[in-house]
């Protein structure tokens, strides 16, 4: 017997056993990066960011000054193991001394992502927007809320 989906892969079961969508679009970083210009929009800058925070509130800088070219070393040229390595540090350095630390930071470092307001950067939602209105299903593996602004969606 298969067990049960968790409620959010239960929702996207359900998007996808429709007869529509016939396109399905997943949306990553690039998008976010174009619309915004915030380094934090890519997984390497979004570490950094965390290195940064976790800086300003409890470690060292010759700490993240270590940390930040430790992981620079691990995306150039990419190492999966080792960005993963990094990516659970933080999370964890993060998650410490309580665990909504980690949720109340990843909040605070997407809150005002906005896409900016030119056409280079807009037209890509623009198009997205149109697509996700004409039946696509958009996903997204983005921590931010772009899509749903742009689309209304959750």
């Amino acid at each position: 017997m298969t067990p049960p989906l968790s409620p959010d892969l239960n929702q996207i079961a359900k998007l996808l056993d429709r007869s529509r969508p016939q396109v399905v679009v997943v949306v990553g970083t690039g998008v976010a990066i174009n619309a915004t210009g915030h380094a934090h929009a890519s997984w390497l800058g979004l570490l950094k960011h965390g290195i940064r925070h976790l800086v300003q509130k409890k470690f060292q800088p010759q700490w993240g000054v270590e940390l930040e070219a430790s992981l620079d070393a691990a995306f150039s040229p990419f190492h999966l193991q080792s960005a993963l390595q990094h990516a659970e540090l933080v999370e964890q350095a993060l998650n410490t001394p309580n665990e909504t630390a980690f949720a109340q930071w990843l909040e605070s470092a997407f809150a005002t992502f906005k896409s900016r307001n030119e056409e280079k950067a807009k037209a890509p939602l623009d198009a997205l927007r149109d697509l996700h209105e004409a039946g696509a299903l958009l996903l997204t593996t983005n921590y931010d809320s772009l899509l749903s602004d742009i689309t209304g969606a959750r």
